[in-house]
């Protein structure tokens, strides 16, 4: 044993450490700088890599001029992505105003049940007895609906409101979705490079699962999620409610949790059912349920299951455990997390196989 060993590696501590620490630090500092734009840049690298084909397509055709053909498409997505959604917002607010008033003209005095819902077995006298109940305590029950659904409408707008309110975001997601449009390729070989030296050749692997997640999760949920949000808006258009911008918002809001559309707009169609508008209602209902629908129960795992091998329910539950955890932007990361942890899985499951 070298009696001086126990000096030297004490010695040769410092040396070690001060780098680490510094590259923690700077780490840190960074981490600082950048954390108020994190969700920015996170949705201008989905919408690239949501984009890259034609992208792509439009670099081969400029000759492979990359400047000419990030700024075309930045400029494409500005007009086809963020432009109607700060319209749509825009619309939306002024909308919120006039169906909270039609919410409270509701509660003040509530209609009479239709005569076919009163014969409806159990539902029938449960209304019944809701609404002579609300009309012996007028005041109360009024006061405290009118809260909740204030405290509700209150949600609705500053989520609808966020786009518009967050220029300031969108102007930095726009700015960043140009460079990473020019430099996606070489950075993305630097990141490959760096994994594969920690990881080994298993990161290709890690990569590609990210990859497919995230193609999977920007069209088989956002993408169907506008489409039925689009659709549903324009049925409640075609009915004559009051505010089909912002219900359409809302309906987009239930479609990105798959299967969660008809809470949407069932609610819509049996609020007018309820107020008597018979043709209005089953309209919305069958329009829903033949069309809107349609898209989540078909479209959506189609589009899941041709861009990745992931499990439709680990997507699901992805999906749900990202939104908890890290808001909006955990539609991606959850099931990007989950991808990877069972590339993980199954990369050990077919190395046990083969020692065996």
């Amino acid at each position: 044993m070298d009696p001086h060993g126990a000096p030297m590696a004490a010695a040769n501590l410092p040396k070690t450490l001060l780098p680490v620490l510094f590259v923690g630090g700077l780490l840190l500092a960074a981490w600082t700088v950048v954390a108020p734009f994190v969700t920015a840049l996170a949705w201008a690298v989905m919408i690239a890599y949501a984009s890259w084909p034609l992208y792509a397509a439009l670099r081969r055709t400029l000759g492979g001029r990359e400047v000419m053909a990030a700024g075309s498409m930045t400029l494409l997505c500005a007009v086809v992505l963020f432009a109607p959604l700060v319209a749509a917002a825009g619309a939306a607010q002024q909308e919120a105003g006039a169906l909270y008033r039609a919410i409270q003209g509701f509660l003040a005095a509530p209609p009479v049940v239709p005569e076919w819902m009163q014969r409806l077995p159990a539902l029938g006298p449960w209304l019944e007895a809701l609404r002579a109940e609300w009309l012996s305590q007028p005041e109360v029950l009024t006061a405290q609906a009118t809260e909740w659904f204030k405290a509700r409408i209150g949600d609705i707008v500053t989520v609808a409101g966020q786009i518009g309110k967050n220029l300031g975001k969108m102007f930095i997601a726009l700015i960043a979705l140009f460079f990473v449009y020019r430099d996606w390729e070489r950075l993305s070989a630097q990141v490959r490079r760096v994994l594969a030296g920690f990881l080994g050749e298993r990161a290709h692997g890690y990569i590609a699962a990210v990859g497919s997640t995230t193609r999977a999760v920007v069209y088989g949920l956002l993408v169907t999620a506008l489409v039925q949000g689009t659709l549903a808006g324009l049925g409640y258009w075609v009915a004559g409610v009051s505010a089909p911008i912002l219900l359409g918002l809302i309906t987009t809001l239930f479609a990105m949790v798959p299967f969660a559309t008809p809470i949407a707009w069932g609610g819509v169609g049996l609020w007018l059912l309820f107020q008597g508008e018979m043709a209005a209602g089953v309209g919305v209902l069958l329009w829903g349920a033949l069309v809107v629908s349609q898209i989540d129960n078909i479209v959506r795992p189609l589009l899941i299951s041709a861009n990745t091998d992931i499990p439709f329910l680990l997507v699901l539950l992805g999906v749900l455990g990202g939104v908890l955890a890290f808001g909006l932007i955990g539609l991606f990361l959850g099931p990007i997390v989950l991808a990877v942890l069972l590339a993980v899985w199954r990369e050990w499951a077919g190395q046990m196989s083969h020692e065996r």
